[in-house]
C-alpha cells in the first residue's frame, strides 16, 4: 500500500497524533506541527468536528465546551499548507458526515476513531473516496472488524484498509497494550495492513 510516496511494504508509517490538543488555538496548533516534524514523523493527524453534530441544540453549554476545541476549515487549510511546507503529511479524522466531506477535498488519506466503528454513514461515505483509510480498532471487536473488513471487500477497497490496534485508555499503562493483539489481527486479516 502507498500512502501519498510511502510504501507501506518498504517502510513504517509513523503519525504525529495532535487530535484536539491545540484546543481550538490555531497558533499552539502550528507549534505543535512544527514540533512534529522535528521528530521524523511522517504525518501530523488532527480531529474535525461541528459541535452541533454531537448534541441536542438544547445541550448549549456542551456545545460551547466542544467549539472551544474547533478549528476552522480555513485554518486546517493554512495547517495543512504548514505542515506540507516541513515535510509533513496532514490529516484528520472527521467525526460527522460534513466534516468527512469537506476533508475530502483536503486530504489523501482517513482514519476512522474507534468510537465510529459502528457510524455506517461514515464508513460508507470515507470509502466511497478510495482513499487510504485507517480504522482504529480500540472500541471494537473482531464482529465489528469482520462488518468492515467484509464491507470493503465487497466494495474492492481492501487494498485501501489499514486496521491500527489501539487502546481506549490515554495514556495506555503499559500492562493493558496488548501489543500480542497486532500480530492477531495481521494473522486474521492478512489482506490489508495492520498497524
Amino acid at each position: 500500500m502507498i500512502i501519498c510516496d510511502h510504501n507501506l511494504d518498504e517502510e513504517i508509517f509513523i503519525i504525529a497524533e495532535i487530535g484536539n490538543n491545540h484546543e481550538g488555538n490555531f497558533q499552539t496548533a502550528l507549534e505543535l506541527v512544527d514540533a512534529a516534524s522535528t521528530t521524523g514523523v511522517n504525518a501530523v493527524k488532527f480531529q474535525t468536528c461541528i459541535p452541533e453534530k454531537f448534541y441536542a441544540y438544547s445541550e448549549t453549554t456542551r456545545i460551547k465546551n466542544l467549539k472551544k476545541f474547533q478549528l476552522s476549515n480555513d485554518n486546517l487549510k493554512k495547517i495543512k499548507h504548514f505542515a506540507n511546507s516541513k515535510g509533513l503529511i496532514f490529516f484528520s479524522t472527521p467525526l460527522d458526515l460534513e466534516s468527512a466531506k469537506f476533508l475530502n477535498r483536503l486530504q489523501d488519506l482517513f482514519k476512522i476513531s474507534s468510537g465510529d466503528n459502528t457510524f455506517w454513514s461514515l464508513i460508507k461515505e470515507v470509502s466511497s473516496y478510495k482513499k487510504p483509510t485507517i480504522i482504529s480498532t480500540g472500541a471494537s471487536g473482531f464482529k465489528e472488524l469482520d462488518r468492515i473488513y467484509n464491507y470493503y471487500e465487497e466494495n474492492n477497497q481492501l487494498n485501501n484498509l489499514i486496521f491500527l490496534h489501539c487502546v481506549s485508555s490515554y495514556p495506555v499503562p503499559n500492562d493493558q497494550a496488548n501489543l500480542l493483539m497486532i500480530k492477531k489481527l495481521a494473522e486474521k486479516y492478512k489482506n490489508i495492513k495492520v498497524g
